[in-house]
């Protein structure tokens, strides 16, 4: 709905399709980078088995609301007998982390594939070790709507490492050979295959895009969306009210809810946990759990920080420096403190994705010490997609005592590194 009033302003002012304003880019002549993923059979028997689209009919389209699988599972109402995870380390960035580790350890076999080891890999009956992307020839396709671009290979990957494009096209060929594809090339080659060229001569070529005069503005105007002028929407025009919404049984409108806890929609919990808690703190030398086991990198921020106005934290007797406890309804963490004036007062800013490569992996690298999703709810979820509040819920902070310190992160000045096994130290 944030998203929705936003665009509904630019598209109030005039600032829709014209120079310097929100425009919708006109694509390569790949074409939309969704389509391989869209071309995908889908029929109402499989659709019926989607969990979560019942309610959250949004975000659970084609694949299933990852919150609602969690309790399900839990719960023993999931027929979920394989997780195969990708690059992505679900249990530290889900909701509610307690919950994620007991779904995840009920699972009758899990997969993941990574180019590191972390709390996913330990978790994971089978390891598949991924390529670096300088290892692989691969299209990059992600963010710039107006543009693809070749990745071409330098070195070759160490070891049994293999590329995404490998491992899910060998797997698919034993699922289905007839969907696959005889090789990788072939793979990229149906993802070129609009633009009529073919990866061998794409990966001479470098980049695909359109740009300069070729980037059309006003596109309402004219036939690009549809004869005669107008947008992509039912009706054709640019839909304040949104008639599509309204036929899922949505608020057609923008409509502004309190998150699940705040001291407006939660009064009685915000009187025990009375600071308003984010998760967005974010540091350049990470991106969400990536990075923290490159030493150079971590000495930037040894420990996860966490920010509070000057008179919030005094109230509350922290300081700048200490290491504090943050507590909420579902458990608590410790972060370093930095007393910080340009945040609100009352409200407290944490890192995200948080945990130590160094600590042991019986405990999934430290994944309950410092990670805010420990503290974050899976039980109030957006209505359309079924996001959790991540980035909004209550909590109390204090100091945490000396002896309360005692994991190896607490005591060692190395960090950054993978610990041997056991068995290797007995070696």
């Amino acid at each position: 709905h944030t998203l929705r009033a936003i665009t509904c302003l630019m598209g109030l002012a005039g600032n829709i399709e014209r120079p310097g304003s929100m425009i919708s880019w006109v694509l390569p002549e790949t074409g939309l980078i969704e389509d391989v993923f869209l071309e995908l059979p889908y029929t109402d028997e499989m659709r019926s088995h989607v969990i979560g689209i019942d309610k959250y009919k949004m975000g659970a389209a084609r694949t299933c609301n990852p919150d609602t699988l969690v309790k399900k599972v839990i719960a023993g109402e999931a027929p979920i007998k394989v997780w195969f995870s990708v690059g992505g380390q679900q249990i530290v960035h889900m909701a509610n982390t307690k919950e994620v580790v007991e779904a995840i350890e009920k699972v009758e076999f899990m997969v993941h594939c990574d180019l590191f080891m972390g709390p996913m890999c330990e978790a994971a009956d089978i390891i598949l070790p991924a390529a670096h992307w300088l290892e692989i020839d691969d299209i990059y396709d992600m963010h710039p709507r107006f543009m693809i671009e070749a990745h071409n290979k330098v070195v070759d990957p160490p070891g049994e490492a293999r590329s995404d494009h490998w491992i899910f096209n060998e797997v698919g060929k034993r699922i289905n050979p007839d969907a696959w594809f005889e090789s990788e090339e072939k793979s990229l080659d149906h993802q070129l295959r609009k633009g009529e060229i073919t990866w061998k001569k794409f990966s001479e070529n470098l980049v695909s895009g359109c740009w300069g005069p070729d980037q059309v503005y006003y596109k309402y105007k004219t036939d690009y969306w549809r004869e005669g002028g107008g947008f992509p929407t039912p009706t054709g025009k640019f839909e304040f009210h949104s008639n599509h919404l309204e036929g899922l049984g949505y608020d057609p409108l923008p409509v502004y809810r309190e998150p699940g806890e705040s001291p407006f929609s939660t009064p009685d919990l915000f009187k025990e946990f009375p600071i308003v808690m984010s998760t967005g703190f974010r540091q350049p030398w990470y991106f969400l759990s990536q990075y923290r086991n490159i030493p150079w990198l971590r000495s930037f921020m040894e420990f996860p920080q966490c920010q509070l106005h000057p008179e919030t934290a005094k109230k509350y007797g922290v300081e700048d420096g200490d290491i504090i406890w943050i507590e909420s309804p579902r458990g608590r963490i410790r972060q370093k403190l930095h007393v910080f004036a340009g945040i609100k007062k009352g409200v407290l800013m944490a890192t995200a994705n948080c945990f130590y490569p160094e600590e042991p992996s019986e405990g999934y690298h430290g994944l309950m010490i410092s990670n805010p999703n420990v503290l974050t709810s899976n039980d109030h979820l957006d209505p359309m997609y079924g996001s959790p509040d991540l980035t909004c819920l209550l909590c109390k902070v204090y100091k945490a005592k000396d002896e309360e310190l005692t994991e190896e992160v607490f005591r060692s000045e190395e960090y950054g590194f993978v610990p041997p096994s056991g068995k290797e130290d007995e070696d």
